[in-house]
């Protein structure tokens, strides 16, 4: 059958000399791959362009609900989204954030809350100009808690124990843990909105603590999270 959805392109691989298998998060299906040949030819009607990451898109789609390649009838840019090839701040973002939902989004189902969250999030960033550097940080705090091992907030933080996700008054057992002042900036993340990013200006040294202990965080709650080959490319934009 034929649907429409809403989706957001995650990576593509190569097929055959002018093909590709697209990975996108769909809203009607959760994550799907889809086989897209002919890219080359004239006449075609889908270009390989589409499906950059974290492109938000409009689809028609053959779906069959099965565990094989299904196939894309028609598809287009969602909205005009910007050129960010001469942001580097911002591109580095989206390339970093690509990965990271690439990771975790493996085999997510149909999640429409969680779909969106990630497409809303997008625009937001899409239309940001200026003071936007903190907004990785704060993306990946309420993703989180969507995906169900985020921590609430505390009104006294102390420690933040990583493995158990809570702020608790003692210092745990295992070096997976937070304290001081990076677990009360870690706690101020819980309750910022997107709208509130440009009030946070942490200094590049904070900025990196949060991000490495976020980045600790998915390690523990995600089953082969791996390394994040973009983080460098992100500490090389914010040094």
């Amino acid at each position: 059958m034929i649907y429409k959805t809403r989706g957001i392109a995650i990576r593509t691989v190569k097929y055959k000399n002018s093909g590709l298998i697209a990975h996108i998060y769909t809203e009607e299906f959760g994550i799907q791959h889809y086989l897209v040949q002919g890219l080359h030819k004239t006449k075609s009607k889908i270009k390989d362009n589409l499906f950059r990451g974290l492109q938000l898109l409009d689809l028609e789609v053959y779906h069959r609900n099965t565990n094989k390649l299904e196939r894309i009838r028609e598809v287009s840019l969602a909205h005009l989204q910007h050129n960010n090839a001469h942001d580097i701040s911002k591109s580095s973002i989206l390339l970093f954030l690509n990965e990271v939902l690439y990771k975790v989004l493996k085999s997510q189902e149909a999640d429409p809350a969680l779909f969106k969250f990630i497409y809303n999030s997008i625009l937001w960033l899409e239309t940001k100009e200026k003071k936007y550097s903190d907004f990785h940080l704060v993306f990946l705090m309420k993703l989180s808690r969507l995906l169900g091992f985020g921590p609430t907030p505390s009104v006294s933080p102390h420690y933040f124990d990583l493995r158990l996700g809570i702020f608790t008054s003692w210092m745990p057992p295992h070096p997976d843990f937070s304290d001081g002042s990076l677990t009360a900036y870690f706690n101020q993340l819980i309750t910022t909105n997107y709208q509130e990013v440009h009030t946070l200006g942490y200094s590049k040294t904070v900025r990196l603590q949060l991000l490495e202990l976020l980045l600790k965080f998915y390690h523990l709650h995600i089953d082969n999270f791996g390394e994040v080959k973009s983080l460098n490319i992100l500490k090389d934009v914010f040094e």
